[in-house]
Protein backbone atom coordinates (compact mmCIF):
# COMPACT_ATOMS: atom_id res chain seq x y z
CA UNK A 1 0.00 0.00 0.00
CA UNK A 2 2.78 2.81 0.92
CA UNK A 3 4.52 1.46 -3.12
CA UNK A 4 1.48 3.15 -4.52
CA UNK A 5 0.82 5.68 -2.21
CA UNK A 6 4.69 6.62 -2.77
CA UNK A 7 3.97 6.64 -6.61
CA UNK A 8 1.43 8.71 -6.76
CA UNK A 9 2.93 11.54 -5.08
CA UNK A 10 5.83 11.22 -6.98
CA UNK A 11 3.58 11.60 -10.13
CA UNK A 12 1.78 14.01 -8.84
CA UNK A 13 5.18 16.23 -8.48
CA UNK A 14 5.76 15.50 -11.91
CA UNK A 15 2.60 16.67 -13.13
CA UNK A 16 2.80 19.93 -10.57
CA UNK A 17 6.56 20.55 -11.89
CA UNK A 18 5.40 19.93 -15.73
CA UNK A 19 2.34 21.92 -15.50
CA UNK A 20 4.29 25.34 -14.20
CA UNK A 21 7.43 25.03 -16.37
CA UNK A 22 5.17 24.69 -19.35
CA UNK A 23 3.11 27.55 -18.16
CA UNK A 24 5.42 29.58 -16.25
CA UNK A 25 8.80 29.07 -18.07
CA UNK A 26 7.82 28.42 -21.72
CA UNK A 27 4.73 30.73 -21.58
CA UNK A 28 2.28 28.09 -23.40
CA UNK A 29 -1.14 29.12 -22.95
CA UNK A 30 -3.76 27.82 -21.27
CA UNK A 31 -6.32 26.60 -24.45
CA UNK A 32 -2.63 24.80 -26.00
CA UNK A 33 -2.31 23.18 -22.85
CA UNK A 34 -5.73 22.03 -22.50
CA UNK A 35 -5.57 20.51 -25.89
CA UNK A 36 -2.82 18.73 -25.44
CA UNK A 37 -4.01 17.03 -22.06
CA UNK A 38 -7.01 15.95 -24.21
CA UNK A 39 -4.77 14.69 -26.96
CA UNK A 40 -3.16 13.12 -24.51
CA UNK A 41 -6.56 11.23 -22.74
CA UNK A 42 -7.67 9.92 -26.21
CA UNK A 43 -4.25 8.38 -26.43
CA UNK A 44 -4.39 6.94 -23.35
CA UNK A 45 -8.20 5.88 -22.97
CA UNK A 46 -7.78 4.36 -26.45
CA UNK A 47 -4.08 2.87 -26.26
CA UNK A 48 -4.31 1.69 -23.02
CA UNK A 49 -7.38 -0.80 -22.42
CA UNK A 50 -5.90 -2.40 -26.16
CA UNK A 51 -2.48 -2.96 -24.87
CA UNK A 52 -3.50 -4.75 -21.81
CA UNK A 53 -6.06 -7.07 -23.26
CA UNK A 54 -3.43 -7.54 -26.40
CA UNK A 55 -0.66 -8.17 -23.95
CA UNK A 56 -2.73 -10.42 -21.42
CA UNK A 57 -3.74 -12.86 -24.19
CA UNK A 58 0.27 -12.72 -25.94
CA UNK A 59 1.28 -13.23 -22.32
CA UNK A 60 -1.24 -15.25 -19.81
CA UNK A 61 0.58 -18.34 -21.41
CA UNK A 62 3.35 -18.08 -22.92
CA UNK A 63 7.33 -17.87 -21.77
CA UNK A 64 7.59 -13.88 -22.45
CA UNK A 65 11.55 -13.98 -22.35
CA UNK A 66 11.57 -15.02 -26.18
CA UNK A 67 13.14 -13.34 -29.25
CA UNK A 68 9.42 -12.54 -30.58
CA UNK A 69 8.56 -11.05 -27.30
CA UNK A 70 12.08 -8.75 -27.04
CA UNK A 71 11.11 -8.05 -30.49
CA UNK A 72 7.61 -6.78 -29.59
CA UNK A 73 9.13 -4.81 -26.87
CA UNK A 74 11.45 -3.26 -28.87
CA UNK A 75 8.87 -1.60 -31.16
CA UNK A 76 8.64 0.48 -28.25
CA UNK A 77 11.71 2.50 -29.41
CA UNK A 78 10.04 3.75 -32.39
CA UNK A 79 6.31 3.10 -31.82
CA UNK A 80 5.61 6.54 -29.54
CA UNK A 81 6.02 8.45 -33.05
CA UNK A 82 2.16 7.67 -33.30
CA UNK A 83 0.75 7.89 -29.76
CA UNK A 84 -2.31 5.78 -29.50
CA UNK A 85 -0.01 2.78 -30.72
CA UNK A 86 2.90 3.89 -28.78
CA UNK A 87 0.78 3.25 -25.65
CA UNK A 88 -0.68 0.38 -26.96
CA UNK A 89 2.53 -1.57 -27.50
CA UNK A 90 3.99 0.29 -24.29
CA UNK A 91 0.58 -1.63 -22.15
CA UNK A 92 1.86 -4.89 -23.79
CA UNK A 93 5.42 -4.28 -22.81
CA UNK A 94 4.12 -3.61 -19.06
CA UNK A 95 2.61 -6.65 -19.58
CA UNK A 96 5.02 -8.52 -20.41
CA UNK A 97 7.40 -7.33 -17.23
CA UNK A 98 4.76 -8.53 -14.85
CA UNK A 99 4.94 -11.87 -16.00
CA UNK A 100 8.76 -12.14 -17.62
CA UNK A 101 11.41 -14.20 -15.16
CA UNK A 102 14.60 -13.22 -16.39
CA UNK A 103 14.45 -9.64 -17.47
CA UNK A 104 11.46 -7.75 -15.80
CA UNK A 105 13.08 -4.51 -15.34
CA UNK A 106 14.51 -4.26 -19.22
CA UNK A 107 10.78 -5.12 -19.94
CA UNK A 108 9.27 -2.13 -17.49
CA UNK A 109 12.24 0.15 -18.92
CA UNK A 110 10.96 0.15 -22.46
CA UNK A 111 7.89 0.20 -21.26
CA UNK A 112 8.16 3.49 -19.50
CA UNK A 113 10.24 5.03 -22.55
CA UNK A 114 7.03 4.21 -24.73
CA UNK A 115 4.73 5.33 -22.40
CA UNK A 116 5.75 8.83 -22.02
CA UNK A 117 7.26 9.16 -25.28
CA UNK A 118 3.55 8.32 -26.84
CA UNK A 119 2.07 10.88 -23.89
CA UNK A 120 4.45 13.08 -24.45
CA UNK A 121 4.28 13.47 -28.45
CA UNK A 122 0.76 13.32 -28.17
CA UNK A 123 0.59 15.91 -25.83
CA UNK A 124 2.81 18.51 -27.97
CA UNK A 125 0.82 17.57 -31.05
CA UNK A 126 -2.44 18.36 -29.66
CA UNK A 127 -0.95 21.67 -28.52
CA UNK A 128 0.48 22.66 -31.51
CA UNK A 129 -2.27 21.40 -33.88
CA UNK A 130 -4.60 24.15 -31.77
CA UNK A 131 -1.42 26.71 -32.62
CA UNK A 132 -1.37 25.92 -36.07
CA UNK A 133 -5.36 26.67 -36.62
CA UNK A 134 -5.12 29.57 -34.48
CA UNK A 135 -2.15 31.44 -36.77
CA UNK A 136 -4.22 30.20 -39.84
CA UNK A 137 -7.34 31.55 -38.94
CA UNK A 138 -5.20 34.93 -38.08
CA UNK A 139 -3.40 34.82 -41.34
CA UNK A 140 -6.96 34.65 -43.13
CA UNK A 141 -8.43 37.49 -40.55
CA UNK A 142 -5.75 39.64 -42.02
CA UNK A 143 -5.51 39.40 -45.71
CA UNK A 144 -5.87 42.07 -48.18
CA UNK A 145 -9.68 42.31 -48.70
CA UNK A 146 -9.07 42.09 -52.41
CA UNK A 147 -7.35 38.14 -51.95
CA UNK A 148 -9.38 35.73 -53.16
CA UNK A 149 -10.47 33.55 -50.21
CA UNK A 150 -8.46 30.81 -52.42
CA UNK A 151 -5.27 32.59 -52.48
CA UNK A 152 -5.38 33.88 -48.83
CA UNK A 153 -5.77 30.04 -48.03
CA UNK A 154 -3.12 28.94 -50.15
CA UNK A 155 -0.52 31.78 -49.19
CA UNK A 156 -1.50 31.38 -45.03
CA UNK A 157 -1.43 27.30 -45.78
CA UNK A 158 2.25 28.06 -47.00
CA UNK A 159 3.10 30.54 -44.09
CA UNK A 160 3.55 33.73 -46.12
CA UNK A 161 2.50 36.59 -44.13
CA UNK A 162 -0.79 38.22 -45.58
CA UNK A 163 1.13 41.61 -45.74
CA UNK A 164 2.93 40.35 -49.19
CA UNK A 165 1.30 41.98 -52.07
CA UNK A 166 0.28 39.36 -54.86
CA UNK A 167 1.55 39.70 -58.33
CA UNK A 168 -1.19 41.08 -60.99
CA UNK A 169 -2.55 38.61 -62.85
Amino acid sequence: MGDKTLVRGIVAVVTIIAYWTLRVGFNVPLDAMIAGLIAVVIAYVIGGPIGILVGWYLSHDSDVDTTPFKIIAGVNLVAWLIPVVGFAVSAVTFQFSRRSNSMPIAYWILAAIGGWGALGNAGYSGANELRVRQSRERCLEGAPSSWSRQDAENLCLRGIAPTVRMPAA
